[in-house]
């Protein structure tokens, strides 16, 4: 097998990293052990978060991972490309300890404990719709199986929203009418080309004061589909 010298200690070694030997390649990186506290919690939706970030449909445990991965790749990828970042999780009662080893050509560079305790509160969305927020009026017309088929594009696309509030609630209905409140009104214009593109139906919109904020006037926006 072929020798090398490393040109900065002059030891003898079998491999090179960047033209150092093992040693002193690694001893170019701190090799401490960090330890990070941080808080998750579990909404009773389903939904986890860590401060303002929530995710839908994402398990407790991916969740975590995503988590450090992105804090550990803020503070690595600045400072060099290939990396290479494994992680060991323990489960106690309310608390994750996991370990992140962070690698490059095989040596590790740092290793990092995160204490990560498990709290349980409401997300943002569940929070507005209990305290009975909402920015629009959704207004559904027709006949018994149009509004079904209406219904299912209104929950599709509140599903495949990725802002606040995406929920729709609803607060009366018959054989041809669907009364609903949605948390967000970014959502109307989407409902809007979704069901024209399928149906034929007329649609009216209007608007009322909800209340004055800062001197402004904050209004709710009421829309109304109707089946031709």
């Amino acid at each position: 097998m072929k020798k090398f010298f490393c040109p900065k200690c002059g030891n003898e070694t079998d491999n090179l990293y960047e033209s150092l030997c093992e040693s002193c390649y690694s001893s170019k990186f701190k090799k401490n052990i960090f330890r990070k506290k941080m808080n998750v919690s579990i909404c009773n939706c389903g939904s986890v978060g860590h401060i303002e970030n929530w995710k839908k449909d994402r398990s407790l445990e991916d969740f975590i991972d995503m988590l450090i991965k992105n804090d550990l790749k803020s503070q690595y990828m600045k400072k060099f490309s290939g990396f290479e970042l494994s992680l060991e999780k323990e489960k106690y009662e309310e608390m994750f300890i996991v370990e992140a080893i962070v690698k490059k050509e095989n040596i590790v560079i740092a290793k990092h404990i995160y204490r990560i305790h498990i709290r349980h509160r409401s997300c943002p969305e569940c929070s507005s719709f209990k305290k009975g927020y909402y920015e629009a009026v959704l207004q559904l017309r027709g006949k018994k199986e149009t509004l079904d088929l209406f219904y299912k594009i209104v929950e599709e696309t509140m599903n495949s929203y990725t802002g606040d509030n995406s929920f729709a609630k609803i607060v009366a209905q018959k054989d041809n009418a669907i009364d609903m409140h949605l948390g967000t009104k970014n959502i109307l214009n989407k409902l809007k080309k979704r069901i024209s593109s399928k149906f034929n139906v007329e649609f009216k919109t209007t608007f009322a004061q909800y209340k004055i904020k800062d001197g402004k006037e904050i209004h709710r926006t009421t829309l109304l589909v109707r089946e031709k």
